[in-house]
């Protein structure tokens, strides 16, 4: 089962050694690519999973340091307080003692993920249906991105067809990159991005209310639209 909190670390430090006064950060993260899209688009799924991971703590117990360096986690994730353009500090944006508390909270995450209820998992089926009737239809969305999606899909449809990704981290983390897609989509389409929209929303209100923390990751799903409809 994969650690969100620690794939996340892996990402950061990897971006981290890459930095340097004649690159720019878009360059490091190569988000002229489809792999550097697909990487920056994971990070936004990995701290959604985060957040929700840490809204179900708190209710056991304050963790107020690591709600504190989440939103350092996600500054990290926009880059800021550095640019896009120009060179690149790794130390302005990847700050150490926030990095070690993410490392820590992996750690924790290794020994506490409670199952998923089944009520996400109905819902998710009916997202997966109408996500997959929506990309068979748009022709608006890029081909990296409708490789991306249909893949993402057919692994979630198989998985709930066969029942075996109940309970399980896996699907907590499968969900979230298909809710950072749909916006991600939205962002794309010129043809259907009203419905994009509603499918993530609903998907938000249907599936993640039980077990996701809304508003980092929202915050995410939009900057993830901007993006891809900036051409970054």
């Amino acid at each position: 089962m994969e650690n969100a909190a620690r794939r996340l670390l892996e990402i950061y430090k990897d971006w981290a050694a890459r930095y340097g006064s004649n690159i720019e950060a878009r360059a490091v993260r190569k988000l002229s690519s489809g792999a550097g899209m697909e990487m920056q688009l994971e990070v936004f799924e990995l701290l959604s999973s985060i957040d929700r991971s840490l809204t179900e703590m708190e209710q056991r117990r304050p963790l107020r340091v690591y709600r504190k360096s989440y939103h350092q986690w996600v500054l990290m994730a926009l880059n800021v307080p550095a640019a896009w353009t120009g060179g690149s500090d790794a130390n302005a944006v990847f700050v150490a003692p926030h990095l070690d508390h993410l490392e820590t909270f992996a750690d924790m995450l290794d020994y506490e993920e409670p199952p998923l209820p089944d009520e996400a998992v109905a819902g998710l089926r009916s997202v997966v249906d109408d996500a997959l009737a929506l990309l068979q239809s748009d022709t608006s969305i890029t081909d990296g991105l409708k490789n991306y999606m249909f893949k993402l899909l057919d692994d979630l449809r198989t998985s709930l067809d066969e029942e075996t990704i109940l309970d399980n981290f896996d699907y907590r983390v499968a969900a979230d990159r298909l809710w950072v897609s749909l916006w991600a989509a939205a962002g794309q389409s010129t043809a259907n991005k009203d419905s994009w929209r509603a499918t993530a929303s609903r998907m938000a209100e249907n599936v993640f209310t039980s077990f996701m923390g809304s508003g980092p990751a929202i915050a995410a799903g939009y900057h993830i639209a901007a993006i891809t409809a900036g051409g970054s």
